[in-house]
Protein backbone atom coordinates (compact mmCIF):
# COMPACT_ATOMS: atom_id res chain seq x y z
CA UNK A 1 0.00 0.00 0.00
CA UNK A 2 1.34 3.46 -0.84
CA UNK A 3 1.13 6.06 1.06
CA UNK A 4 1.54 10.21 0.10
CA UNK A 5 3.28 12.49 2.08
CA UNK A 6 3.52 16.25 1.08
CA UNK A 7 6.86 18.49 2.11
CA UNK A 8 10.45 19.28 0.97
CA UNK A 9 12.27 22.07 -0.09
CA UNK A 10 14.45 22.63 -2.93
CA UNK A 11 17.59 20.92 -2.30
CA UNK A 12 16.74 20.26 1.27
CA UNK A 13 16.38 16.97 3.36
CA UNK A 14 13.66 13.55 2.98
CA UNK A 15 14.11 12.21 6.74
CA UNK A 16 12.57 9.68 8.84
CA UNK A 17 12.28 6.42 10.81
CA UNK A 18 12.03 3.19 10.15
CA UNK A 19 10.00 1.18 12.87
CA UNK A 20 7.87 -1.71 13.21
CA UNK A 21 4.64 -1.54 12.55
CA UNK A 22 2.85 -4.04 15.78
CA UNK A 23 5.65 -2.52 18.16
CA UNK A 24 6.27 0.73 17.37
CA UNK A 25 10.13 0.28 18.36
CA UNK A 26 12.74 1.56 16.28
CA UNK A 27 14.06 -0.82 13.17
CA UNK A 28 17.46 -0.02 13.08
CA UNK A 29 19.43 -1.07 9.96
CA UNK A 30 17.03 -0.75 7.56
CA UNK A 31 17.90 -0.06 3.47
CA UNK A 32 15.83 3.12 2.57
CA UNK A 33 15.71 4.16 -1.47
CA UNK A 34 14.82 7.49 -2.97
CA UNK A 35 13.45 6.96 -5.81
CA UNK A 36 12.27 9.92 -8.51
CA UNK A 37 9.32 9.81 -10.25
CA UNK A 38 10.03 10.65 -14.10
CA UNK A 39 7.32 12.06 -16.70
CA UNK A 40 7.37 9.15 -18.49
CA UNK A 41 6.05 7.28 -15.19
CA UNK A 42 8.71 5.15 -14.50
CA UNK A 43 11.21 5.69 -11.47
CA UNK A 44 15.14 6.09 -11.31
CA UNK A 45 17.32 5.55 -8.39
CA UNK A 46 18.23 8.84 -6.70
CA UNK A 47 19.93 7.37 -3.67
CA UNK A 48 19.93 4.27 -1.10
CA UNK A 49 20.94 4.37 2.68
CA UNK A 50 20.46 2.36 5.55
CA UNK A 51 18.80 3.99 8.83
CA UNK A 52 21.10 4.42 12.11
CA UNK A 53 20.78 2.04 15.18
CA UNK A 54 17.99 4.47 16.25
CA UNK A 55 16.17 3.76 12.67
CA UNK A 56 16.94 6.74 11.88
CA UNK A 57 17.28 8.34 7.88
CA UNK A 58 17.87 11.82 5.87
CA UNK A 59 18.45 12.18 2.37
CA UNK A 60 20.19 15.69 2.03
CA UNK A 61 20.11 18.12 -1.16
CA UNK A 62 16.61 16.90 -2.55
CA UNK A 63 15.35 18.67 -5.32
CA UNK A 64 11.40 19.34 -5.49
CA UNK A 65 9.82 16.41 -7.20
CA UNK A 66 7.98 13.77 -7.10
CA UNK A 67 9.64 10.52 -4.94
CA UNK A 68 9.14 7.09 -3.81
CA UNK A 69 10.44 5.52 -0.50
CA UNK A 70 11.08 2.00 -0.21
CA UNK A 71 12.03 0.54 3.27
CA UNK A 72 13.59 -3.24 2.91
CA UNK A 73 14.75 -5.78 5.57
CA UNK A 74 14.90 -9.37 5.48
CA UNK A 75 11.94 -10.81 8.12
CA UNK A 76 9.56 -7.58 6.86
CA UNK A 77 7.74 -6.99 4.21
CA UNK A 78 8.66 -3.70 2.24
CA UNK A 79 7.09 -0.49 2.79
CA UNK A 80 6.71 2.27 -0.14
CA UNK A 81 5.44 5.86 0.78
CA UNK A 82 5.08 8.35 -2.50
CA UNK A 83 6.35 11.82 -1.03
CA UNK A 84 6.00 15.52 -2.74
CA UNK A 85 9.14 17.52 -2.37
CA UNK A 86 7.80 20.69 -2.46
CA UNK A 87 9.34 24.07 -0.71
CA UNK A 88 9.41 22.44 3.09
CA UNK A 89 11.94 19.51 4.27
CA UNK A 90 9.41 15.62 4.48
CA UNK A 91 9.88 13.98 7.54
CA UNK A 92 8.05 10.46 6.98
CA UNK A 93 8.06 7.56 9.36
CA UNK A 94 8.13 3.93 7.39
CA UNK A 95 5.98 0.98 9.60
CA UNK A 96 7.37 -1.92 8.05
CA UNK A 97 5.16 -5.21 8.97
CA UNK A 98 6.98 -8.60 10.42
CA UNK A 99 6.90 -11.53 7.77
Amino acid sequence: MLELVHGGQSGHGVSGKTLQALDPGALPQTKVLLERLLEDGTYVLEDELMSDNDGLFKFNGVVDGKYRLTAEKVGYLSKQVLIVVDNVPVKVELLLEAI
